[in-house]
Order: structure tokens, then sequence, then C-alpha cells
């Protein structure tokens, strides 16, 4: 089982800047009330951690195009041990919630621990 310690979220500015902002398990719980081990229980997933690709083997592999939309499914980015938005687009793949570049990607894994959960599917994304 792995526990994400609350959100980490990505966002633009309005001169395209971007905006971090990052949440705990608490501090989700004041937010809507509930109490931090019920809240946990939203952020605490089936997946081993060892079955995690770090963010820049996970981007090595995306610019050689082992992995593609058609590949599998980008199902989690971790950054810092928080479920976040992150995505990457480039020609052959654009899954996330946020989609930045590669390189600026790239700079977030320079700046962050990122760790990726990737699953092969059979299910093709087009």
């Amino acid at each position: 089982m792995y526990k994400a310690e609350g959100i980490f979220l990505f966002a633009h500015g309005e001169n395209g800047e971007l905006y971090q902002k990052q949440l705990n398990i608490v501090d989700l719980a004041i937010t809507f009330r509930g109490k931090p081990e019920e809240i946990q229980k939203l952020y605490t997933y089936d997946i081993n951690e060892d079955d995690l690709i770090d963010g820049k083997e996970f981007l090595h592999d995306v610019r050689k195009k082992w992995i593609t939309n058609r590949t599998g499914i980008l199902e989690h980015v971790f950054v810092d041990g928080f479920e976040s938005n992150l995505g990457i687009a480039n020609n052959d793949f654009y899954q996330g919630d946020f989609l930045v570049t590669e390189d600026c990607f790239e700079e977030l894994c320079k700046k962050h621990d990122i760790k990726v959960h990737w699953t092969k599917s059979k299910r093709i994304i087009i």
C-alpha cells in the first residue's frame, strides 16, 4: 500500500508562470471538515512502492518512445510523496491532468522527487 501525504497541485498563472500548491492530509481534513484518518484513506493506493518509476527514468522512456499513449496509462504521479495532477505532453504522449512539456517535467524532476505509477494496458488511447 502506498500512502500519499496529501496533494500537490500545479497551475499556470496569467503570464505562464508555474504555480504549485501543496496540501497535506491535515490541511485537507481541515478544508473538507473531515478526520485526518478518513482523508488518508482517500490517498491510500493499492500500489507497491517498488512498482513506481522514477520521474527521470519515466521521462527518458517517453523521449525514447518506449512509453507512448498506446502502451499504457499514467495512473498517478507523486511529487515529494504527494498525489499530483502532473502530466506530460509531446507528440506521442499526452497524459495527466496538468500537462507540461518534457523540458518542464525534467526541471521539476531536478527540484522534486517524482515517482510515476505507469500501468501497461490493453486499452488503446488515441
